[in-house]
């Protein structure tokens, strides 16, 4: 995995800092305090990466970048390097991380990890009106609560949003995802195929004013809350794609001067998934990696790359591991 990196143009500064935290932080490879503003250059890197496991813990104790100077950034990497490259996230993990850094251009390839927990993206670009191509993909297929809350809120400058591979949802997992992101034309297609979680989508373009594509994979679509709002002030007319087989849309959920269109949803493909390590003297060790995944998951069906033998309970074929470890 690639460390979390960033490139200046122009003369910037890039800041780590934490509130009631102290993992331990490397930079450039030499130890990093926390506070500590990197002075870069035209064309110079930063790569920062974490010794520890936790990170941001809840909204009052969390880490954040800052940049400053005059010029502009792009971050790139594994998110993951932060974390001693554990793949599994924990609630508010990454929330906030980058919000209000306005010198960011693009994450384009920033990677994320396939796992995802309630609040881990929350608000994590908030703010950053610099942003243009945030055309990353997020790659875990089932989301969590709360997780992409405002995640690009007010990224004014946005005009290619990241690929979601969600198929199902969770309660307020894209409230306000990407509310008044003027710049952005069309939306990331959505991939659920069933409309699942509370209030899932509330005011999720909300204010997007030049907003007017929309593609959806759903072919259900159930009255209630889960959508209030999720396009209001977008762009008077535009295109709304759907299925064929979507034919019950609760009122209100299209703008009025949007027109209907079907299409043929693509098929959902992970890109981004974990790699285990095999070995007889670390069965124990295994298992429990396995279990914590799966609890991610939902279930033990894993996608994963392997490495050496797989445990008792366990048959592998084509990177896909079945049952259940004895």
């Amino acid at each position: 995995m690639s460390n979390l990196k960033f490139t200046s143009t122009g003369s910037t500064t890039v800041t780590l800092s934490g509130n009631g935290l102290s993992n331990n932080f490397f930079a450039n490879n030499s130890a990093y305090t926390l506070g500590t503003a990197i002075n870069l250059a035209d064309g110079e890197t930063v790569e920062f990466y974490g010794t520890g496991t936790d990170f941001s813990k809840d909204a009052n104790n969390f880490y954040q970048f800052s940049i400053g100077g005059t010029g502009t950034v792009t971050v790139e990497g594994d998110l993951v390097s932060l974390t001693n490259n554990s793949p599994y996230l924990k609630q508010y993990q990454f929330m906030k991380l980058f919000a209000g850094c306005d010198k960011i251009t693009s994450i384009a390839n920033l990677v994320f990890p396939a796992t995802i927990a309630d609040w881990c993206y929350a608000n994590m670009f908030m703010d950053c009106t610099g942003l243009v191509n945030a055309g990353t993909t997020l790659p875990a297929t089932a989301a969590s609560r709360w997780c992409y809350q405002g995640m690009f809120a007010r990224c004014t400058s946005m005009t290619t949003p990241p690929t979601i591979n969600s198929t199902k949802l969770a309660p307020f997992c894209y409230y306000g995802m990407f509310t008044g992101c003027t710049s952005l034309v069309q939306g990331p297609d959505l991939n659920n195929l069933i409309v699942e979680g509370e209030f899932s989508n509330n005011i999720m373009f909300k204010d997007c004013t030049s907003l007017s594509a929309i593609k959806v994979a759903f072919n259900d679509w159930t009255a209630g809350n889960w959508s209030r709002q999720w396009l209001s002030g977008v762009a008077a007319e535009g295109v709304f794609s759907a299925p064929n087989t979507l034919v019950s849309i609760p009122e209100g959920a299209i703008p009025a001067g949007w027109t209907l269109s079907t299409y043929v949803p693509p098929s959902i493909t992970v890109n981004t998934i974990p790699t285990f390590t095999f070995d007889a003297t670390s069965e124990t060790n295994i298992i429990s990696s396995l279990l914590d995944y799966a609890v991610y998951t939902g279930n033990y069906t894993l996608n994963c790359q392997l490495e050496g033998n797989l445990p008792t309970g366990l048959s592998a074929e084509n990177g896909i591991i079945t049952g259940v470890p004895s």
